[in-house]
């Protein structure tokens, strides 16, 4: 597994539309995915001694694999957070705000309370476990209220330099799916593998 959150700088910007010199229009989710490109190019590089140019795509031109690795994707504010592995990988990253109070009954009772309480940090922490496993089955949120959350424990953990305190076990259509999360001043990010 390959865990990488990096803040887009002009100077990523730049190493990556220089590996990549494609057209794109100027916008952030261009930019972001441009950045991405770049980041798990380097990895495969890197850690795989492969050489990466354009991966394999569905119907909807969403890259399924590169190089037989499963990747994923989530940004938000100036951060890509992506995520690499054999085995089939989904990440969430969610910038932490108070929202209309509605939002908290997205979730059940039961589920807040194996978070200790119903509030906006355990929101963004269901929202995220939720939507790394939607997007490790590439899913759509409408699918969010299938996931039911199982088992939560306090868990310290390090991957490529990024911190986990949380591990869960969440069940969709049967199967059970183990999630590691972290709350890191206003951000909380999820990553999902079934394995």
């Amino acid at each position: 597994m390959f865990l990488k959150i990096n803040q887009i700088t002009p100077e990523l910007l730049f190493q990556a539309e220089w590996h990549f010199p494609i057209s794109y229009k100027n916008t952030v989710t261009s930019i972001e995915w441009l950045i991405w490109r770049y980041l798990v190019s380097k990895y495969l590089e890197t850690e795989k001694d492969l050489i990466w140019l354009l991966p394999e795509v569905d119907k909807s031109w969403i890259p399924i694999q590169i190089n037989g690795n499963h990747w994923n994707i989530s940004h938000k504010k100036d951060l890509v957070f992506i995520g690499v592995d054999s085995w089939g990988i989904g990440v969430d990253i969610e910038v932490f705000k108070e929202r209309d109070r509605a939002f908290l009954n997205i979730f059940t009772d039961p589920e807040y309370e194996m978070l200790w309480w119903k509030n906006w940090n355990n929101f963004y922490i269901l929202w995220t476990f939720k939507e790394s496993v939607i997007k490790y089955y590439k899913v759509t949120l409408d699918d969010m209220n299938k996931i039911h959350l199982i088992k939560v424990l306090q868990n310290a953990m390090n991957i490529d330099d990024i911190y986990f305190n949380i591990q869960a076990t969440l069940e969709y259509k049967g199967v059970q799916c183990y999630v590691i999360s972290w709350r890191c001043e206003d951000l909380i990010y999820s990553v999902c593998t079934c394995n």
